[in-house]
Parts: C-alpha cells; structure tokens; sequence
C-alpha cells in the first residue's frame, strides 16, 4: 500500500470528511462508530490497530478532538488490565484542518 495514499471519513458533525491515511481513517472510524461509549486500546488491537496511541496523536494533529480516559478493561482472555486508554470522540477543530473533497470512499480500510 503506498504510503500517499489517502481516504477521505465521513464525519459525525458540521465538517463533513477529512483525508487521512488508511491506518488513520481505520482508526478513526473505529473511535467514531464507539460513539459515547468510546474503544479502548484493547479493543483497537484487537481491531488491528497495533500502534493505537500513535495514530490517535497524528489524528489530533490534523483536528480531531478525541478525548482520553484511563480505566481497567478486560481483554479477550478475561485478564484484567489497569489503567488501559479509552477513547472517545467529540468533534473536529475546524481551524487544525482544511478538507479537499467530500468523497465517501472507504476502500482499502480494513
């Protein structure tokens, strides 16, 4: 996959789609479809997000407001971890980013 290429998400909110890599589009519409609920890192792995904390930052780089808690989660063998990331998502800053299109192109997420 090249790393130029771009996928353009949807949004829940007045700015309607941003372009963002595959691994940042995956990610994000992951915390999104969580809603107020949010996802935790656990469940992000799980998902096939390895490196989860590093694309939430870029993410918040280009505008997204995606807040995080630290809570104990459960992972899929019912072990208990403590103080594991959960994130949720609030918005977009308008002024962090600029869109170019409002595709619904969703190809190559998976």
């Amino acid at each position: 996959m090249s790393k130029n290429r771009r996928i353009n998400v949807q949004l829940p909110n007045l700015c309607p789609s941003v372009t963002v890599t595959p691994q940042q589009a995956k990610l994000l519409l992951l915390v999104i479809n969580a809603g107020a609920m949010g996802i935790n890192r656990l469940q992000l792995f799980d998902s096939g997000c390895i490196s989860a904390a590093n694309v939430i930052s870029e993410v918040r780089k280009l505008g997204a407001d995606i807040r995080t808690e630290r809570a104990d989660a459960l992972d899929r063998q019912g072990t208990t971890h403590k103080g594991v990331a959960h994130y949720t998502y609030h918005g977009w800053n308008y002024g962090a980013y600029t869109t170019k299109g409002f595709a619904d192109n969703q190809e190559d997420i998976e």
